[in-house]
């Protein structure tokens, strides 16, 4: 997922001026995808091919007190497993649940430090969603 403005594809290239005043021009070239970097239009084409129809929606993010989260799927999901991911890649907290579609779970967060973290969901070991959140 690319993130920031759009790029535009353009013939013409792109003109500003640097720290010294002097006029800079640069030109992008991007694929039919508008990719700079050829393929990006597939990052999460291994995540879609597993799981398609399993999504994680948290709220609110960036989130202070308490995190929000609600599984979305087609189909229930049987022995799901949540763990919660410093940046570093740490499990900080792991639960299991019954992964009914519409759920939503609440997980209190007093005295957890200010920083990215990821939610992961996984099914008979399988990691079928990961999302990303931030704590204030």
């Amino acid at each position: 997922m690319r993130e920031g403005p759009p790029l535009k594809r353009s013939s013409k290239p792109i003109e500003f001026n640097n720290q010294e005043g002097r006029r800079t021009k640069w030109l992008l070239k991007l694929d039919e995808h508008g990719c700079l970097i050829p393929g990006c239009h597939l990052a999460d084409a291994t995540v879609a091919a597993i799981a398609p129809e399993i999504k994680l929606a948290i709220y609110p993010n960036p989130a202070t007190n308490y995190l929000n989260f609600q599984l979305r799927s087609a189909r229930p999901v049987q022995e799901a497993t949540f763990r919660i991911l410093d940046a570093g890649g740490r499990t900080v907290k792991e639960f299991n649940s019954s992964g009914h579609p519409g759920d939503t779970m609440i997980v209190p967060l007093s005295g957890w430090a200010a920083g990215v973290y990821f939610l992961e969901m996984s099914e008979k070991g399988a990691v079928l969603a990961t999302e990303r959140f931030a704590i204030r």
